[in-house]
């Protein structure tokens, strides 16, 4: 899928302009929301990427293109309710046509790699009930997802 056609895809679900570079929180949310529910220590975790993002952004744009009420916005639309599956599906499928596709092979990858270690990092936040056994930190359903979310991620031939 070409840029294009994936800015296209955004725009009718009413993500344009701006919003385009917060695609970036989508593996994210979707991570928060793999065992059901978004806990406090996951949502912690991602204010901090969210901030760091938004500075990124704006420093790379060297402007303020982004605001962090604008990111905040934009990531309630998919927190405050657990969005449909499918959407998330489609929105992560977007990612690298949109976010990792820059002429900066490089870029590309760091930015790659980051979002997948803070992923790893929600997983890990939170359990959904103690005590663990010693592979259970990451619920079947966590590890289903980050394994999506790497798939979906990988650079494309």
């Amino acid at each position: 899928m070409t840029r294009p056609e994936a800015l296209e895809r955004l725009e009718r679900h009413g993500i344009e302009g701006p919003d385009v570079y917060l695609l970036d929180l989508v593996p994210l949310i979707e991570m928060m929301w793999a065992d059901g529910l978004v806990q406090s220590p996951e949502l912690d975790l991602f204010e901090h990427f969210l901030a760091g993002h938004v500075e990124s952004i704006n420093a790379m744009a060297e402007a303020r293109i982004l605001s962090l009420e604008r990111a905040q916005r934009f990531a309630h639309r998919f927190l405050d309710n657990r969005p449909d599956q499918k959407l998330l599906d489609e929105m992560c499928e977007l990612v690298p046509p949109v976010r990792l596709n820059s002429s900066d092979a490089p870029r590309n990858e760091a930015l790659r790699k980051e979002i997948v270690e803070w992923c790893l990092d929600i997983g890990a936040a939170c359990v959904t009930g103690y005590p663990y056994g010693e592979r259970s930190r990451f619920i079947a359903d966590e590890k289903e997802r980050f394994f999506s979310i790497l798939e979906a991620l990988a650079p494309k031939p």
